[in-house]
């Protein structure tokens, strides 16, 4: 077994190709659902909405967990551990502390993840908010919000300009997402004493993971 095959069965490894088969899964759910715009009725333009913004929720998650399961987790302050697991440290009636679940805004949860997610792997970025792509990404996310909580039939439509917003802040998300992702990959890849060809081969998988898995979803398990 060469240095790449132990990397990819190590801790690291497999929580790496699981955030990228979860990337991949709700990038394909994105797809089929944009796919189902050609013949755009009201609830495909909703759906279309939700899965863009479960992308976002998803993604956001991932990341939060591997960032407080990382070995370099323990470069981040208590309080920030604590926002990893989404949780609040209260003292309860008889003046014992509790941990009480947060529910951050996903604009703000979504900045937080990726930078601390980044900065545990070694790597220092931040998502660039000044890109107007982040507004209409923000624009979605309440769309998306309206939809689950209507107050009235109208709260259910979804206009065009709605859809460009989903479509455009979520492929600026894939750009960035593939940008740190590069980034903390390849150190680590270097990190583990892998030489430049296997490196090179472990890109080459990460490329072909999301096809490979779209054809699983597509064709269904292996009998």
């Amino acid at each position: 077994m060469g240095k790449l095959d132990e990397w990819l069965a190590s801790g690291p490894g497999r929580e790496i190709q699981d955030l990228l088969s979860l990337w991949a899964t709700l990038t394909a759910d994105v797809l089929e659902s944009r796919q189902a715009l050609q013949h755009p009725t009201p609830f495909v333009r909703r759906q279309y909405i939700r899965t863009v913004v479960a992308k976002v929720e998803g993604f956001t998650a991932m990341l939060k967990r591997l960032a407080a399961t990382s070995p370099g987790a323990n470069s981040i302050s208590p309080s920030e551990h604590l926002l990893l697991l989404e949780q609040t440290p209260v003292l309860n009636d008889k003046g014992r502390p509790e941990l009480l679940k947060q529910f951050p805004r996903l604009e703000v949860n979504l900045r937080f993840a990726v930078r601390t997610y980044a900065r545990v792997y070694g790597v220092d970025y931040d998502l660039p908010v000044s890109d107007h792509e982040w507004d209409h990404l923000c624009r979605t996310i309440k769309t998306r919000n309206r939809l689950m909580h209507p107050k009235s039939q109208s709260d259910l439509d979804v206009t065009d300009d709605e859809l460009a917003d989903a479509h455009t802040g979520m492929s600026w998300l894939d750009d960035k997402h593939r940008a740190v992702q590069e980034l903390i990959i390849d150190k680590m890849a270097y990190d583990s004493g892998l030489s430049a060809e296997e490196v090179r081969r472990f890109k080459e998988l990460r490329a072909t993971l999301p096809t490979q898995l779209s054809e699983r979803l597509t064709n269904g398990p292996a009998a």
